[in-house]
């Protein structure tokens, strides 16, 4: 953490929490947000709210989202040639596992969006080097204090009518078998 104070290094703090606290509604959401410290303080933030369906691993394996959209604000403001390390670190060795797999999983959309985003700044920012790495929730780095505290902000006023919720394949098979037992159920009571 000190080559962040001196400017070597760019810590974006990831992480996602799900939650009805503090909504009027009493509708439990999951939210995910990013904080990128540089120079030792916070540069930036940015949080992304999934909805009511997501589960907790689902919202953290997607956290790599903001963390990305946070260091490409950054990145947009340096030049081509900018040479840095990007760490990103997250609190669940889970979701790191699962962030960047590509193999056949319910959040492989989500992983395969993380390498596309990827490519795209390696392509832009050749001399960027980024690591993920698991840091334990419970070391008291402000980052993950902050992190949350904008993930509950952020399900605190998220209107829940604009909301898109990713659908894993686990929520498509579930919708998908509650649907056809409910149509099999209403042809079964019309005509036994």
């Amino acid at each position: 953490m000190e080559a962040c104070h001196s400017g070597r290094t760019v810590n974006i703090y990831c992480d996602a929490v799900v939650s009805n606290r503090d909504r009027n509604d009493g509708v439990q959401l999951g939210a995910a947000s990013a904080v990128l410290y540089q120079d030792g303080r916070e540069q930036g933030h940015t949080e992304r709210v999934f909805g009511e369906s997501v589960m907790v691993t689902d919202a953290m394996t997607r956290s790599l989202t903001p963390g990305l959209e946070a260091l490409a604000t950054l990145l947009a403001t340096k030049s081509a040639q900018y040479r840095a390390l990007i760490v990103f670190l997250l609190p669940s060795v889970l979701a790191l596992n699962k962030i960047l797999d590509i193999s056949p999983h319910d959040k492989q959309a989500a992983s395969l969006g993380h390498l596309t985003k990827l490519g795209e700044l390696f392509h832009t920012y050749p001399n960027i080097t980024v690591r993920l790495q698991w840091l334990p929730r419970k070391v008291p780095f402000i980052g993950f204090r902050r992190a949350r505290q904008l993930a509950f902000e952020a399900i605190r006023t998220a209107d829940t009518t604009d909301l898109h919720e990713p659908q894993s394949i686990k929520k498509q098979k579930a919708a998908t078998k509650r649907a056809a037992i409910a149509t099999w159920e209403s042809l079964y009571y019309d005509n036994p």
